[in-house]
């Protein structure tokens, strides 16, 4: 999912959010993730997937309306693919995280935090325009904030990550919270505990 998330941001960076339709951008995006991700699913199976986020009928395999998704999903796959110059091998900063919580000797709970902060960015721009390590970073340093661990000064120095760049990250993770928070509070669920401050 994080794959195909990251395929939608990146493509609509390269092209005007009104000319193609938002579902096909989802629907290809995902078909491309599976296959680089190496977790093949049919066209079928995507085509059904978002058939049933609209409607609780199945659609049939010989109707008008799946042929029509599915040339449609395969037009929309190439336009992806030309706009992002056939650049979709996927690098997500949660990969480093692991070996950066190991190498600092954290504990599994400012871990999920950090997994939990990682995962909420990809609401937002973070992903397209941070280094994965700043990435990384920033996720630790709010999840050490939220749980009162402290670090040696200069600990994300280790990971060749400059202050100025892990204080943006820091806040754009903490606009998409704010975010969150907010629709969390219109739809009256109750709020994650989060740090108030990000260092």
């Amino acid at each position: 999912m994080l794959t195909g998330k990251l395929l939608v941001q990146r493509f609509y960076c390269q092209v005007n959010f009104i000319e193609y339709d938002l579902n096909y951008i989802a629907m290809s995006s995902l078909f491309i993730a599976c296959k680089v991700e190496e977790s093949h699913r049919r066209i079928r199976d995507i085509i059904n997937a978002f058939h049933r986020l609209r409607s609780p009928l199945p659609l049939g395999y010989i109707s008008e309306e799946y042929i029509r998704s599915r040339a449609k999903l395969i037009e929309t796959e190439m336009i992806i693919l030309k706009a992002l110059g056939f650049h979709v091998q996927p690098t997500h900063a949660v990969l480093l995280l692991a070996n950066y919580l190991r190498a600092l000797d954290l504990s599994p709970k400012v871990g999920q935090l950090a997994i939990n902060y990682l995962n909420d960015c990809y609401y937002g721009p973070a992903p397209l325009f941070f280094e994965l390590p700043v990435q990384a970073c920033a996720a630790i340093s709010l999840s050490l904030r939220a749980h009162r661990t402290n670090l040696p000064d200069g600990w994300w120095l280790v990971f060749d990550v400059e202050e100025s760049a892990l204080k943006e990250c820091v806040t754009c993770f903490r606009r998409i919270e704010r975010v969150e928070e907010k629709s969390l509070d219109r739809h009256g669920t109750s709020k994650r505990a989060r740090p108030s401050e990000p260092f």
